[in-house]
């Protein structure tokens, strides 16, 4: 395939005969440059592209060595008239549309993702997991000798086999790194399907792998104390967080965009960005009378424009990676170093993890009021992600009121 400016396409450039620069080739018969070229205005007429065949009066060239130099020059010249922008369907030049955001369906499959990916609009978060997906993707594309294939030339067999090999030379992969991948990868082939660089997302029919719901692991009552009472002593800043993070109802990510415009402590709210699609909504949660000191602390020292949990955990003009939570609570209360390896020295062993405190603060609120004060809480629409993901007790509930049913059959 040739790079050709405003979403065409070309074969590459071949001469018949085949063997036209190598000993024991005839000028007997007419020599010809041929190729095929698609405009996807033009589809419906030329669904597998034109046929084009050149021979510029070469024939008349009764010596060998000056037809294989014609050649040559043709073969230059037709190929840098393809570049500037001529299109021998219309018999029009067009000079290249260069825009910054331009991704030609010739670009190689690799460079077109990473090029893409710096066109999303996705949260840094969102924006480093791509990052980390193509660089595997890439490494298991040489390992094939797919990288350099035309991004429109990228069928479902492609994704298919790529995440065959990406199976084999993981060193951790199962369903649910899988269908991480199939996400990520899709959300790149949909935004590259906007830009016109490929007439379809290969990776949309690609079926997702069944995964095991496992049971999460729960913090229990003397789990919290113990958690309570170490970072109270050992890192106060991360305990003010933990407690504030637990009552919020809030997304990790949503907490760390919070500044001091935001929270209104006389009227006891807190005002967070949630992301829904590419929109940023803006919604209003209460702070509980419980954590109203915690929260008044938190903000001491807090300007307007500070974020309330900045560098160290501490009021500061430039926020934090959202993840410096997780990996908090993997170091001290997990016990666990960067590679996941135990490290009981700097920390606890309890085995819930960062986010069991949304859950658990979710089952306590269902408990005590019901399931859509719990969906207001963490500003979901209806009540069934906190039946279905964050409240842990709900199918004990369910089960206790079935083993109540007295129904009898018969007398």
């Amino acid at each position: 395939m040739l790079t050709i400016p405003n979403n065409c396409r070309s074969s590459e450039l071949s001469v018949f005969p085949r063997n036209w620069d190598k000993a024991g080739a005839s000028i007997k018969s007419d020599w010809k440059i041929q190729f095929y070229f698609f405009d996807p205005l033009h589809k419906k007429q030329y669904p597998r592209g034109k046929y084009c065949q050149i021979k510029g009066g070469m024939n008349r060239l009764k010596s060998l060595q000056e037809r294989r130099e014609a050649v040559k020059i043709f073969l230059a010249e037709i190929k840098q008239l393809l570049e500037q922008g001529y299109n021998p369907i219309t018999k029009n030049t067009i000079a290249p549309i260069e825009t910054e955001c331009s991704i030609e369906p010739t670009m190689p499959f690799i460079k077109a993702l990473r090029k893409v990916r710096e066109k999303m609009d996705v949260t840094p978060n969102c924006r480093r997991d791509l990052l980390s997906v193509i660089k595997f993707t890439e490494a298991a594309a040489i390992q094939l000798k797919i990288n350099t294939i035309a991004i429109c030339e990228i069928r479902r067999k492609h994704i298919k086999i790529l995440m065959n090999q990406l199976a084999k030379t993981k060193k951790t992969w199962t369903a649910n790194t899988y269908n991480y991948y199939r996400a990520h990868l899709s959300m790149l082939f949909k935004e590259l399907l906007e830009f016109e660089a490929v007439e379809l997302n290969p990776v949309k029919d690609l079926s997702k792998m069944k995964t095991v719901k496992k049971i999460r692991t729960v913090l229990s009552e003397e789990e919290c104390i113990i958690i309570d009472d170490y970072t109270r002593l050992k890192h106060f800043r991360f305990n003010l967080l933990i407690h504030i993070f637990f009552h919020s109802g809030a997304r990790t990510s949503e907490i760390f965009r919070v500044k001091g415009e935001h929270v209104n402590l006389q009227k006891q709210t807190v005002k967070y960005l949630i992301l829904k699609g590419k929109q940023f909504i803006e919604v209003e949660r209460p702070i509980k009378n419980i954590v109203l000191p915690l929260w008044k602390e938190a903000m001491e020292g807090c300007g307007p424009g500070d974020f309330v949990f900045g560098k160290g955990l501490r009021p500061a003009p430039i926020g934090i990676d959202p993840s410096q939570a997780g990996r908090r609570w993997k170091r001290h209360i997990k016990g666990k170093d960067k590679q996941g390896k135990d490290k009981i020295k700097e920390g606890l062993t309890i085995t819930a993890d960062w986010y069991s405190l949304k859950h658990l603060n979710t089952t306590k609120t269902v408990d005590a009021l019901n399931d859509a004060d719990a969906a207001k809480m963490n500003a979901h629409t209806s009540t069934a992600m906190v039946a279905q993901v964050y409240d842990i007790n709900h199918d004990r509930r369910q089960n206790d009121r079935l083993k109540k049913l007295d129904h009898k059959f018969g007398a």
